[in-house]
């Protein structure tokens, strides 16, 4: 059925216009990962490759080390005005944030690089804190401009590193360069050309007039205090994998866990689309009333949840890919299968629970329990590589920290606002039991009709009220 744009109001235009940026943005940055996640292991070897893969792990949790800054911006400017944004202030915390994070990082660099025995792990380490100093300070200025609704400008500076990154990794293996540390390299280079376009785009907020050392000083505690918190639930969330990956990197080979990595990476990769509609989300609830919050999270649970199972059928089409295009990646598909069902309930969980305690300002309430999932997970894979040596038990231990912490986090914002969560608990781990025993157990065909089935019978099931809860958001809007 055609929409009527007519029909939709201004607010309505508005989400939808900011969604297709952000989605648009994402899906670039994803066509761009998916080269090189794909294409990197026809010229790598499985070592080279999961060297390749360390790097990027190393990145990934360096470039949290903002101390709340960015966060904090965020937080307190979302569902401002451009005209409303302090440009001075946002100047200060930008200069300020680069003066921080470059000894930190150093700091950080040096002493993990002590424990290091392998002289190539050392120097990776090394490359993705330098990274991550040219990474940072770009985040910046994307968390004002998402706070101020720009989303088009968002989506243009969030994506170019990982656009750049791919045409210098393509552009030097088309030359017939395959050395690892020139793919570093150009992703380094990537980020260097990024944080330059980022600065003159915004450079009126860049290069503003600060305001008295005092204001400045109040501006950075006034972020740090607010973002902090945002800033330890963000990086709990990512720490579930990533004990498990540094688990598997710990207890197994560097081929085995470049596996485990592509696995996760094409997991997350499925997080695009909801990432872009979070990212829209956040502003958009901070502009509505509270009052109308218990109708909105309920009508947009009725929506997402039925079209995460059904995502879940691309498992089957991903699953025949990596068997028939790279079979020397083979066990990566059952780790993936593994890893999956995790994607339904994390992808949730951002869009739903936590923006929602943002929004409500909860942000103490979601650290803790994003805390307590890392808490968890500690023992859990330690006990999976230690004491049962099963990778597949390792990996089990993020789906069901995971589901544990999407269940915690409604039970928790419905208490307060109001609202079920236990029937749809329950439903959600009854679709991910079936689809974990029709891929783990039955072949890829049998496993895709099985599961195909169920969700059919789901969806039919839920029809109805997807259609109420769909509805239901046009009218908030």
């Amino acid at each position: 059925m055609s929409i009527d744009r007519g029909t939709l109001s201004e607010g309505s235009k508005r989400f939808i216009r900011g969604f297709t940026y952000v989605l648009g943005s994402n899906l670039t940055g994803l066509l761009a990962n998916s080269v090189l996640i794909f294409g990197l292991p026809f010229v790598l070897t499985t070592e080279e490759y999961g060297y390749w893969q360390l790097y990027q792990f190393f990145s990934l949790y360096l470039g949290y080390v903002t101390f709340g800054i960015t966060d904090g911006v965020l937080l307190r400017y979302a569902g401002s005005l451009r005209r409303d944004l302090r440009a001075g202030s946002i100047s200060s915390q930008f200069w300020i944030l680069g003066l921080l994070v470059t000894p930190m990082l150093g700091l950080i660099a040096y002493i993990s690089s002590q424990f290091e025995t392998d002289s190539v792990n050392e120097v990776l380490l090394w490359a993705a804190a330098l990274g991550s100093m040219l990474f940072i300070p770009r985040t910046l200025v994307t968390s004002s401009a998402q706070a101020a609704n720009e989303l088009s400008r968002f989506a243009m500076l969030n994506s170019i590193d990982r656009v750049l990154a791919c045409v210098f990794t393509v552009g030097l293996i088309a030359l017939g360069v395959r050395e690892l540390y020139w793919l570093v390299l150009a992703d380094l280079g990537a980020k260097l050309i990024a944080l330059a376009v980022s600065v003159v785009v915004e450079r009126s907020l860049v290069f503003s007039r600060w305001p008295s050392f005092k204001g400045v000083v109040s501006e950075t505690c006034a972020n740090v205090r607010a973002g902090s918190m945002v800033l330890v639930a963000n990086l709990s969330v990512i720490l579930v994998p990533g004990v498990a990956r540094f688990v598997v990197e710990q207890y197994w080979s560097i081929e085995e866990f470049g596996m485990v990595s592509l696995a996760f990476n094409v997991s997350n990769m499925l997080l695009v689309v909801v990432m872009s509609l979070s990212i829209t989300v956040f502003p958009a609830l901070r502009r509505l009333d509270r009052r109308r919050y218990p109708t909105l999270f309920e009508a947009a649970r009725s929506v997402i949840t039925p079209v995460l199972f059904a995502i879940l059928l691309l498992f089957y089409v991903v699953a025949a890919a990596v068997d028939w295009l790279i079979p020397d990646y083979g066990p990566a598909v059952l780790f993936l299968s593994i890893l999956f069902p995790a994607f339904v309930y994390e992808a949730r969980l951002r869009v739903l629970a936590s923006n929602f305690l943002k929004a409500i300002r909860r942000e103490r309430t979601l650290m803790w329990i994003n805390i307590a999932s890392v808490a968890a997970i500690v023992p859990l894979s330690w006990l999976g590589a230690s004491v049962f040596h099963s990778i597949e038990l390792t990996l089990a231990t993020v789906l069901l920290v995971t589901a544990i912490r999407c269940a915690v986090s409604e039970a928790v914002l419905t208490r307060i606002i109001g609202g079920r969560w236990l029937s749809w608990a329950v439903i959600d781990a009854s679709m991910v039991c079936v689809f974990l025993v029709t891929t783990i157990w039955l072949p890829l065909p049998l496993g895709m009709l099985g599961y195909g089935l169920v969700c059919a019978g789901y969806w039919l099931g839920v029809h109805r009220r997807f259609a109420d809860g769909a509805a239901a958001l046009r009218s908030a809007m």
